[in-house]
């Protein structure tokens, strides 16, 4: 299993590293950098305030997860591998946030009626999670979203990739919200 999520991150890296989508490639105007934005990464990272920076799960670059509305996720939207016809998909985007130090929190729905996975690949820090809890619904709800922090003062660049690989089980459908970089302060990063 973790060698098919592998070799999906991996296709997926290389499509980033098209020459559309090179941050070497010099934007001329607004139009080329709204097109590397959409081609490229999906829509812009939305700023909750100052600091931090979220990216809504269906703003990223999908490979077999499909939308899926339902007002328990923030903007009324997730990702799910429900009717995508595929146990296993990728989320990507290169992170457009400023380079900094950060840590990174994941909100997902871990229902319980399987055993999915998530493995999370952010400029080469992987993290994976069990979506393995009894949150008391087989479904989307309030009850069953759970944010975890995923990285600890972590070093992100501007035009990092970022990648969620889900693997779907039984009644399990890998749902994924949006992932948050929350800046750390110099002084907490020497605590």
């Amino acid at each position: 299993r973790r060698s098919s999520q592998r070799k999906l991150i991996q296709n997926q890296q290389q499509r980033l590293r098209s020459p559309q989508c090179s941050l070497d490639k010099p934007l001329d105007n607004h139009l080329d950098m709204q097109y590397r934005q959409v081609y490229c990464h999906g829509t812009a990272p939305t700023a909750i305030n100052s600091h931090s920076v979220t990216i809504e799960a269906e703003d990223l670059n999908l490979s077999n997860y499909q939308l899926e509305s339902n007002n328990a996720a923030s903007g009324n939207q997730l990702i799910t591998l429900l009717n995508s016809g595929s146990t296993q998909g990728i989320a990507s985007a290169q992170f457009t946030g400023a380079s900094g130090t950060y840590d990174v929190e994941i909100t997902y729905f871990d229902e319980n009626d399987g055993q999915g996975q998530l493995l999370v690949d952010i400029a080469g820090n992987q993290s994976n999670l069990s979506l393995d809890q009894n949150l008391g619904s087989g479904g989307v709800s309030s009850n069953n979203r759970v944010t975890t922090k995923i990285f600890s003062a972590v070093q992100i660049n501007n035009g990092e990739t970022l990648l969620i690989a889900g693997t779907a089980n039984a009644g399990e459908w890998a749902r994924v919200d949006k992932i948050e970089f929350i800046p750390v302060a110099r002084s907490e990063e020497h605590t």
